[in-house]
């Protein structure tokens, strides 16, 4: 069996390989290049299709929904045009670890896969029945294939494999690997669409005028639909990055809930209660005359230190003397030494970075250089 896995190794990478990050960037600059065109062929087929379907159907309402519709696209395509910016950047200044590659390689295979069924489907559904599902189906298929592209390239969305990590963060990853995803398709997917929903608005347009049986109520229906993928394809890039800027929200909330219940569980030594922290630091007067968490640290609800005084005397603790990235231990009442990193130093206190993985502001009374 081994060496079946292997092989199912070989072609992950291959596959990787193929959806680089090189191919990625040409394809988005192609799409890029599509939105002049792609305003234009939409505005055509909003003009043209809807005097034709409301010849067609006599029904003038149409006309001016389509009307209604390019007028909205100036405003909604300007303010589209600066969230763009954020959409391609999501994700560039925030990594994010993943303890094992398997999420990302599952996405990928998964998108390919599904993408080429799509595309088949959709190809079938528009010479069969020239309906709107055959459009539906190519648009999926694109936002498919875009988004296994970019799960290949984590590093383009800001994710990071990192077995050290542990997977105590997995949840939250996974979760904000998916709004990025959204997100940065978000541009490519707007030009897409709206070349999808001209063409698909022309052809319902079309079909009221050629096909004798087509009845009233989904002619309508039809126009109607892909008059509004025209405009949702036009303020896909807001609502996407809106959708993001709420998701990040309450990612981040949890993520601090989880953080703080990380410290209490973490500052306490064996055999202590988290509740304990309070009393035994307040015993100790130099944890009671800690200078101030600096105003970025985050104050989690339990106190960050010690569980009481250490038993050394003040001249047997050195105060910290070294810069962010300098080894060092935190001592303990019982004397003993928790190894960890100094992350930042200010306001009298060090966030110590523990070899666990958990974080805590320290009073740099308790720190010792290694």
């Amino acid at each position: 069996m081994k060496s079946l896995w292997e092989l199912i190794d070989r072609l992950l990478a291959w596959m990787r390989n193929k959806l680089d990050d090189a191919a990625y960037q040409r394809i988005s600059e192609k799409l890029d290049n599509l939105q002049t065109v792609a305003f234009g062929v939409a505005f055509g087929a909003l003009l043209i299709g809807g005097m034709m379907a409301s010849i067609a159907l006599d029904a003038w309402e149409i006309l001016g929904m389509a009307i209604g519709t390019m007028i909205a696209m100036i405003p909604l395509g300007y303010m589209a045009y600066r969230f763009e910016k954020g959409c391609r950047t999501v994700g560039s200044a925030d990594i994010l670890p993943l303890s094992i590659g398997i999420y990302l390689d599952i996405p990928m295979v998964t998108g390919v896969v599904s993408s080429f069924f799509m595309f088949l489907a959709g190809i079938v559904l528009l010479f069969v029945q020239f309906g709107l599902a055959g459009g539906a189906m190519l648009l999926g298929s694109a936002s498919l294939l875009l988004s296994a592209w970019l799960v290949a390239n984590p590093n383009r969305i800001g994710m990071h494999v990192d077995a050290t990590q542990g997977a105590s963060r997995d949840i939250l990853s996974l979760a904000m690997l998916q709004f990025r995803v959204l997100v940065r398709m978000a541009v490519p997917l707007s030009r897409v669409g709206l070349i999808c929903g001209a063409i698909g608005l022309l052809t319902s347009s079309i079909m009221s005028f050629t096909v004798e049986d087509y009845e009233n109520f989904v002619a309508k229906s039809a126009v109607s639909a892909n008059i509004g993928v025209i405009l949702g394809s036009v303020a896909l890039p807001i609502l996407a990055y809106f959708l993001y800027v709420y998701a990040s929200f309450l990612i981040g909330f949890a993520e601090n809930i989880l953080s703080i219940k990380a410290v209490a569980r973490n500052t306490a030594p064996e055999g202590s209660e988290p509740d304990a922290l309070a009393p035994a630091a307040a015993a100790s007067p130099a944890a009671s005359t800690a200078a101030p968490v600096p105003s970025a640290a985050p104050v989690p609800s339990a106190a960050p230190v010690p569980s009481s005084a250490p038993a050394a005397s003040p001249a047997q603790v050195q105060p910290v003397a070294f810069g962010p990235g300098s080894p060092c231990k935190v001592k303990w009442n019982d004397g003993s030494l928790r190894p960890g990193t100094a992350r930042q130093v200010g306001g009298g206190q060090v966030l110590i970075a523990f070899e666990d993985g958990t974080e805590n502001w320290v009073p740099d009374q308790y720190v010792v250089k290694n």
